[in-house]
């Protein structure tokens, strides 16, 4: 489980997800990334580092830093 109440404080592109309402019209694009119609997303690599707490395999292998991933 993963908690978006600190990133969507954080950041006002994200500000009208705090509507439950809003915050359930996300969906898949075709990348595939999670997105709203607000314009908000979320890489699916940052998802997997905010549920995991590491890096996706192939970033950790590719020497990818975790605080890029942090502020992607």
């Amino acid at each position: 489980m993963v908690d978006f109440s600190q990133m969507i404080a954080e950041t006002p592109q994200a500000a009208q997800l705090q509507d439950v309402g809003q915050f359930k019209s996300f969906y898949l694009d075709s990348w595939p990334t999670l997105a709203w119609p607000c314009g908000f997303d979320i890489a699916p690599e940052t998802l997997y580092q905010m549920a995991t707490g590491k890096l996706p395999a192939w970033m950790a292998e590719a020497g990818v830093a975790e605080a890029r991933l942090a502020h992607a």
